[in-house]
C-alpha cells in the first residue's frame, strides 16, 4: 500500500476539534476540494490545539474555491518534513497514452515548475505496466537517491497499479514527503476517475 498520514475527514468545527484532540492537539486542516493550490488560498492551516482546529474548520467550511463549495475538511497529523517530492500517473492527451511524472520538488509550486519544464521527468507507460527497475530509473533521473529512491520506486509501482485497476485518469501525490525519521508518506493525493468506468468500480 501507499503510506498516508493519520487523520479523518469531518464536516463541522466540533468534529474537527475532536479529531485534533485525538491527534494530540497539533494538526493540519485541509479543505477537501478537487482543485489544487489550496495552501496559497488559505485553505490549508496548521493549528496547535482543538480550539484552533474548530475555528479553522468553521472558517474554511462553506467557502467557495474555484467554483466548488467546501463541505468537508481533512484533519490530519502534522508531519516533520525533511524533503518534498512529486509523483503522478496521468493521461497525456496529446500523446494519447498514460505517462509517469516525477520531480525532486513538490508542493504548491509544482504546477509552475511543470509549465517551465524545470526538474520534471516524464516517461510514457507501455501496456500500463511499470516494472520496479524502470521506476528506479525514472526516479534516479528525477534526483532521488538511496533509501528514498527505493521506497519511492515501490510507491510509484503501486500508483501505476491503482491507475490501471481503477481505470483512472490521474493518480497524483503532491507532495510525497520524506520525514526527518526517514519515512516516506503521501502527504496529499488526488485520484481522478474516468466517468465511463464508474459503473465498473462502484464505491
Amino acid at each position: 500500500g501507499i503510506p498516508i498520514p493519520c487523520g479523518a475527514a469531518v464536516s463541522s468545527g466540533r468534529e474537527a476539534a475532536d479529531q485534533a484532540w485525538n491527534l494530540g492537539g497539533v494538526a493540519v486542516i485541509k479543505a477537501q476540494v478537487h482543485a489544487g493550490g489550496r495552501g496559497k488560498a488559505g485553505l490549508v492551516r496548521l493549528v496547535g490545539s482543538p480550539a484552533e482546529a474548530e475555528q479553522a474548520a468553521r472558517e474554511i467550511i462553506g467557502q467557495t474555491y474555484r467554483g466548488e463549495v467546501v463541505s468537508r475538511v481533512l484533519v490530519e497529523e502534522k508531519l516533520n518534513v525533511e524533503r518534498e517530492f512529486y509523483l503522478s500517473v496521468t493521461m497525456d492527451w496529446r500523446k494519447g497514452r498514460p505517462v509517469v511524472l516525477a520531480s525532486s520538488q513538490g508542493g504548491a509550486d509544482i504546477e509552475e515548475l511543470a509549465k517551465k519544464g524545470k526538474g520534471m521527468v516524464m516517461q510514457s507507460l507501455d501496456n500500463l505496466e511499470l516494472p520496479y527497475y524502470k521506476a528506479v530509473e525514472i526516479l534516479t533521473d528525477a534526483g532521488l537517491k538511496n533509501k528514498t529512491l527505493t521506497g519511492a520506486a515501490h510507491i510509484l509501482t503501486q500508483m501505476v497499479r491503482l491507475f490501471r485497476e481503477a481505470e483512472a485518469l490521474t493518480v497524483e501525490i503532491n507532495p510525497m514527503v520524506l520525514t526527518v525519521d526517514g519515512g516516506l508518506i503521501a502527504a496529499d493525493a488526488k485520484v481522478t476517475l474516468d466517468d465511463e468506468a464508474l459503473e465498473r468500480h462502484p464505491a
